[in-house]
């Protein structure tokens, strides 16, 4: 028996819903783009000047790290595979335990912010460039993947041809990406 496709799409609500939602997440961005609190340096944006309770940063990680691959996918290989997923909850703990206690200390000694700076300062210019362009390239994957998951999402409910789908899901990410990131550095020269 084959699976027909019964040309169940979006309705109008439904649509409604999804643009609301949309938009909404991009006032959200740039409101907060705009005011920007009292960030004034890089340092102060991105590390928050050293001075932030672990609470917010924790769950700011956790948020960075979920993705569609984990939204889309995660359900998919809990239904292919059954629970055996679950076995990687034992080793995260174990991780986070041990970047706390042999990671963070040596970057926070040497006064590092990223694994590319530490590469740098011990092992020098050439392996810090090749580990930086595998890092490009793995992103690079990592993201084309990203954008593929919605929007094989947005194909499925709206009936929209898959490659328009994807061109518009890099487009937008794209687009509030550089949107958001000139408005930060550029709205505190001019007011």
């Amino acid at each position: 028996m084959s699976m027909m496709n019964t040309g169940i799409y979006f309705k109008w609500p439904d649509y409604l819903v999804f643009s609301l939602s949309l938009v909404l997440s991009a006032a959200i961005g740039f409101y907060y783009a705009c005011t920007g609190g009292k960030q004034k340096t890089t340092k102060e944006y991105l590390l928050a000047d050293r001075n932030m309770h672990w609470l917010p940063v924790a769950i700011s990680l956790a948020v960075s790290f979920t993705s569609s691959g984990i939204l889309i996918g995660l359900p998919a290989e809990i239904y292919t595979f059954g629970t055996i997923y679950m076995f990687t909850l034992v080793g995260r703990p174990i991780a986070a335990v041990l970047s706390v206690k042999l990671f963070i200390p040596v970057f926070k000694q040497i006064g590092s912010i990223s694994l590319y700076q530490y590469i740098y300062k011990r092992f020098g210019r050439l392996l810090s460039i090749i580990l930086l362009v595998e890092g490009f390239f793995l992103s690079m994957l990592f993201g084309a993947l990203i954008i593929y998951g919605p929007a094989l999402a947005m194909s499925g409910v709206t009936g929209l041809n898959l490659w328009i789908a994807v061109c518009s899901v890099g487009l937008i990410a794209m687009l509030y990406t550089v949107l958001v990131s000139n408005i930060l550095l550029f709205s505190k020269h001019i007011v």
